[in-house]
């Protein structure tokens, strides 16, 4: 009997921004909440909210806006 075909993977690879983002997380669709709490899962990390109770965009991402484009 012909056995089922194993199926690659598919890797999340980093994913880059062009630099035309978003200001806030609260418009990014890679931003959920794991028990109240905003989380990135494209990149697998908590985020804070500010005063007003957005989640700024950290340095580190892809999707923050450039201030210089």
């Amino acid at each position: 009997m012909k056995q089922p075909q194993r199926r690659k993977k598919k890797i999340r690879e980093h994913i880059q921004g062009t630099g035309k983002g978003v200001d806030f997380c609260d418009e990014c669709p890679f931003l959920d909440f794991d028990n109240g709490v905003p989380f990135c899962s494209a990149n697998d990390v908590n985020l804070n909210t500010d005063n007003n109770g957005f989640v700024p965009v950290p340095d580190w991402c892809g999707n923050k806006k450039n201030e210089q484009k």
